[in-house]
Order: structure tokens, then C-alpha cells, then sequence
């Protein structure tokens, strides 16, 4: 919570990437299935007063392409994917 707090401190809106349950079962919870589903996820994060609007989906590897078309200025990291 606190990092999302911290990054709506650096813009003026707060759009959160959210990995699918696909991504998140292959690189992040060993082939085990996330506790939350991505829609469950969304709406725990859009519930945050910090929270703008979320990216269901988003790409593992963010590229300079995806910056320029959602007019992206600053990419916070929770932790290194």
C-alpha cells in the first residue's frame, strides 16, 4: 500500500499494471495459482483513494512502445519482476 501511495506522490494520475493469473502463476508463485484473481485484484486496488484506474493484463516486460501509447512518464516496480 505504501508503495502505491509513494508513486501518486511522483504524477498527477495513477495507472496500475495488474499481471494475469496465467503470469503470475509462471513467475511468480511457481506454477501455483495467485490467492486473489485478476478481477479480485482490480477491484482491491481500485478501492485505494492513490489508485487512478488499473491495466488488467499488463505485459511482464514493459516497453518503450507501451510508454509512448498510454502516455507513460514513470514506471514504479513494487519489487523486481
Amino acid at each position: 500500500v505504501s508503495i502505491l501511495r509513494q508513486a501518486a506522490t511522483l504524477g498527477d494520475f495513477l495507472l496500475v499494471g495488474l499481471y494475469s493469473d496465467e503470469t503470475v502463476t509462471v513467475h511468480r508463485n511457481h506454477g501455483k495459482p495467485p490467492v486473489l484473481t485478476l478481477l479480485e485484484r482490480a477491484l482491491a486496488v481500485l478501492s485505494m483513494r492513490w489508485v487512478d484506474d488499473v491495466v488488467l493484463g499488463a505485459p511482464w516486460n514493459v516497453t518503450d512502445e507501451l510508454l509512448t501509447s498510454m502516455n507513460i512518464s514513470c514506471v514504479v516496480l513494487g519489487r523486481a519482476p
